[in-house]
Formats: structure tokens, C-alpha cells, sequence
């Protein structure tokens, strides 16, 4: 056994060297023929029939493991599934697995259960719950994996019910709430930053739980294009947090503002025109988590639609012109009563919205992604657009609720192509918080605070500026 665990030791030792850092999944790979072979090892004793013990046993990966994540200082999350009749008892499994990967260095979270035992605890504990939906098959008894991921999925059927669901949600919620926080526009949080890798597991988990186990491309197709390549996000993002980790020697998914520098250097980049290296990859990964925010909030949409259950006449549904209504706090279309309608009502939908200060439905929105096309038509009308942006802009609070679903949705970039060329653009000091888009919509935001006299009683004089 020592040999084994020196031999562990190398690998994970190779594992932090520059050149495996670019492909999480090459490490996960490295790492999952480690737990092989001494799930062989634990499955030939003298005194126990190798066959019965992979029939009523399983290795499951979960966490960053299951997921393929791994970086060079992950923890390795495995799950021992036992099967009624398993001739191992938990110290065999811990003994055998878990100790020697603990010995060469590696931080090993085991959990043990059987399938009834792990389904119960996922209907009740939002761990288990991401545990299992995580979880992938390492070795052992197929057919036992098949009874877990069967069993799981018939009963999330009803998962709307479940304790560890309204977690999920409750959680999601909370998350939001707390990346509104400036700082981590400073210096963002690879799992816990709107866009971040913490949102594309949320992701994952709401479309087993809305469409099956393996029902992401259900999901995609509630709106086409918004999840489009998250793959390259997911890789782009994984990549930056191994290089982070490495150079910080921890487990450490935030980006402080010190270490973007050296991480940007270390990922190759280099200055390009007017722009600094660091400020290249800042720019690069704020594209990506915005194009992942938009996914997550649209999923988050239809997880909570899901969990509310609305009922399929929409009750309480109040009519604004046809085609368009306000129902459950947000403004929303019928696509088909809508027909094939011209830009202009895209338009009209805005008014609506900057009039009654409500954000867009689901269906509005994946309405409004395939009228880009009529909008651009509409942009030789200057007049027209010039009137109808100045009634957005008057009628818009601080609060940006229409102005940013304009920006969302690609509408206001299909009016103004030069918003394209600076979105997500960086500067890297302290002075500039905020990307150039989102810079953009808090100028306005302030703008507006200060016409409706939110400053007046601190700072008395700005009332002589309007």
C-alpha cells in the first residue's frame, strides 16, 4: 500500500504543474483512473467473490469531481452506494479508497448510503439533493447507479414538493440578492459572481429537475440561443479559477484585484493596442458571466414558475393590448396572438414596460430575441426611434427595469451596433468599478436619483442643477 500511495502522490503532484491547468477534464480524468484502480484493489480479496462485490456496490464522483471540474487542489467528492446484500461494510470502503487518497494529499468528502437512503435525503437536504444530481458512475454495479438515477428521477417528478427544492430556490434567491454587491465586480467570485461556474451548476441542477436527468436541451430549447455555448464559458472559467488557485496554493475561487495581474500573465495574455493584458482577460470573463446571468435568470424564471404552479388559464392575468398582458408582476406576450407581427411591437412592449415599471415575462422574452431582425429594419426610421427612445428615457425610473430589458435583449445593440464593440470592455484600477455596459446603466440610474431629488437632503446644492 505504500507504493500505491506514493505513486498517488506523483500524480497528484503532476497535477499542479502549468501545463495541466488549460483542461479541468484531463485532471478529472488523471484522478478518476486513481480511484479505480483501488476500487479493483478493495474488489479482490482473497476471502471475498470479486463479482459479488461490484454487483451490490458503487463508486460515484460528485461535487467538482462528478461534474469534471477538478482543479489541482479540488477535494475529491465520492459517494459509496451499497446495495442490499454488499459483503463491505463502510470502514472497508473508507479503508480501502478514502484513506490512501487522504495519505498522498488529496482532501477526500465521502458519503455512504444506500439507493433508498440517498433518495430520502434528497428530498430533504439540498446536499444530497446536488449530490445526486452531480453524481456519475466511477466503477461497481451499473444497474445499481440505473436504480439511482431511475428512482431519482420519477420522484423529482414531484419535486416541486420537496424541502430541499425550495432550498434550491430560497438559495438561488439569496445568491442574487448578494452579487449585487459591488465588490464583486472588483474582484468576482469564480463560483459565486452572477454568471459565475455557481450559476452554471444551478443551471444543471433546475434542468434535471424541470425536464429529467438529462434534460438540458429541453431546456435549451425554451429559448433559443440564450444557452448557446456555455460550454466555453464553463471551460474559460475553469481554466482562470486553476490558474488562481495555483497561484494562491488554495482551494480560493475569488479573483482579488491583486492577483488578476499575474493570473492574466500566466494565461498568456499580453497588452494589445490601448488595452492592459489584465484588462483583456477582465473584459474576457466579464462577457462570459454576462452571457451566463442571462441563462441563469431565465432559468431561474422557470424554476420558480415551476414551484408556484400557476394554473394553465393564467389566473389573474390583466389584458394591456392584444397579444400583450401583465400576469404574475411582470409584463408578457401570447406569441400567437401576437402573430407575424413587425418590429413596432417590440417597440410597444417597452412602453409598456417603462409605463408600468415591470420586468419581461419568460415568453416575452424569447419573443423578443427573434423580432432582433424587424427592429434593425425599423432603424432607417430615425424619427420614429428618436421619439420613441426619448419616451423610454423619460418615463424609466433609477430602478433601469425597462432600459435594462431593452439592453438584455439585444434590442437596444440592434438600434445602436456601437454598444457591441464596448460591451464588457475593463479598466483595471479601483475608479472604474463597473464594466463599460453596465457602467452605462448606472450612469443612468444615478442620473435619474438626482432629477428625482434622492440626493437633495445630503447634498443640498445639486437641486441648483435642475
Amino acid at each position: 500500500m505504500e507504493q500505491v500511495i506514493r505513486q498517488l502522490g506523483q500524480q497528484r503532484k503532476r497535477l499542479t504543474e502549468p501545463s495541466q491547468l488549460a483542461d479541468s477534464g484531463r485532471i478529472t480524468a488523471v484522478v478518476e483512473v486513481a480511484v479505480l484502480s483501488l476500487y479493483n484493489r478493495l474488489t479482490n480479496p482473497v476471502n471475498l467473490d470479486p463479482r459479488e462485490v461490484r454487483r451490490h456496490g458503487a463508486v460515484v464522483a460528485f461535487g467538482e469531481f462528478g461534474r469534471r471540474h477538478l482543479g489541482p487542489l479540488s477535494p475529491l467528492s465520492l459517494l459509496f452506494l451499497q446495495g442490499p446484500n454488499s459483503p463491505l461494510g463502510d470502514k472497508d470502503w473508507l479503508e480501502a479508497i478514502a484513506l490512501p487518497l487522504e495519505q498522498a494529499g488529496w482532501q477526500v468528502n465521502c458519503q455512504i448510503a444506500s439507493v433508498e437512503e440517498a433518495v430520502t435525503r434528497a428530498r430533504e437536504e439540498l446536499f444530497w439533493l446536488q449530490m445526486l444530481l452531480d453524481g456519475r458512475f466511477i466503477s461497481g454495479s451499473r444497474p445499481l447507479m440505473d436504480h439511482l438515477r431511475q428512482q431519482l428521477g420519477q420522484e423529482s417528478r414531484q419535486g416541486c414538493r420537496w424541502p430541499s427544492v425550495q432550498q434550491l430556490a430560497a438559495d438561488w434567491r439569496q445568491r442574487q440578492r448578494a452579487q449585487r454587491d459591488p465588490d464583486y465586480l472588483l474582484e468576482p467570485d469564480l463560483d459565486y459572481s452572477a454568471g459565475s461556474l455557481g450559476e452554471l451548476n444551478r443551471i444543471r441542477w433546475s434542468s434535471a429537475l424541470l425536464y429529467g436527468m438529462n434534460g438540458f436541451q429541453q431546456l435549451a430549447a425554451t429559448a433559443p440561443g440564450v444557452f448557446a455555448d456555455l460550454g466555453s464559458a464553463e471551460n474559460f472559467q475553469l481554466k482562470v479559477r486553476n490558474y488562481l488557485q495555483l497561484l494562491r496554493n488554495a482551494s480560493d475561487t475569488r479573483l482579488r484585484y491583486q492577483d488578476q495581474e499575474e493570473v492574466a500573465a500566466r494565461l498568456g495574455y499580453q497588452d494589445r493596442g490601448d488595452f492592459l493584458a489584465v484588462e483583456l482577460l477582465m473584459s474576457e470573463l466579464e462577457r462570459h458571466f454576462y452571457r451566463v446571468n442571462i441563462a441563469a435568470r431565465h432559468c431561474f424564471d422557470l424554476l420558480t414558475a415551476w414551484l408556484e404552479k400557476p394554473s394553465a388559464a393564467r389566473s389573474g392575468e390583466t389584458p394591456l393590448s392584444p397579444g400583450m398582458f401583465v400576469a404574475a408582476g411582470r409584463l408578457d406576450v401570447d406569441p400567437e396572438q401576437l402573430g407575424s407581427s413587425n418590429g413596432q411591437l417590440a417597440l410597444d412592449l417597452f412602453r409598456h414596460a417603462v409605463r408600468l415599471q415591470l420586468p419581461l415575462g419568460l415568453q416575452a422574452q424569447q419573443w423578443l430575441r427573434t423580432k432582433i431582425a424587424d427592429v434593425q429594419a425599423l432603424a432607417a426610421q430615425q424619427e420614429t426611434i428618436r421619439e420613441w427612445l426619448w419616451e423610454i428615457i423619460r418615463g424609466e425610473t433609477s430602478e433601469v427595469v425597462a432600459l435594462r430589458g431593452l439592453y438584455d435583449s439585444g434590442v437596444l445593440a440592434a438600434l445602436c451596433p456601437e454598444l457591441e464593440a464596448v460591451h464588457g470592455l475593463v479598466q483595471h484600477d479601483a475608479f472604474h468599478l463597473y464594466p463599460v455596459h453596465e457602467h452605462h446603466l448606472q450612469t443612468f440610474a444615478e442620473a435619474k436619483r438626482l432629477l428625482q431629488g434622492h440626493y437633495d437632503q445630503q447634498y443640498p446644492q445639486v437641486q441648483e442643477w435642475r
